[in-house]
């Protein structure tokens, strides 16, 4: 039998688990529980995105490191924000993961 990778046309577009939130986002739910996190802050497609930019702009053993260093940030921006009484939801989140990433991408080498 031929596998879906060969039958997959040159240029197409690889299907990909992550393409399917039924079969990912149980598990991030389940994880984000787990770890104690607020699932608003988890955004997997900035993951993916700054991964892909740092694995093809730099170097790729750094592509997980830069959303770790997201993450870490924005850990301690909710936390201070929490600590001085304001509330940090979806849409705060989404706008402090933009300024992150941002703010990451001007690290990125010429």
């Amino acid at each position: 039998p031929v596998s879906a990778v060969a039958e997959r046309r040159v240029g197409e577009r690889p299907q990909h688990d992550l393409d399917d939130d039924a079969l990912w986002g149980e598990w991030l739910d389940r994880a984000c529980a787990a770890l104690g996190i607020d699932r608003a802050l988890a955004d997997v497609a900035l993951v993916h995105t700054v991964s892909r930019e740092i694995a093809h702009g730099f170097v790729r053993p750094m592509a997980p490191v830069g959303p770790f260093l997201i993450g870490v940030a924005l850990g301690q921006r909710v936390a201070q924000a929490r600590a001085s009484g304001e509330t940090v939801g979806e849409a705060e989140a989404a706008a402090l993961r933009a300024e992150l990433a941002a703010a990451l991408r001007t690290t990125y080498p010429a």
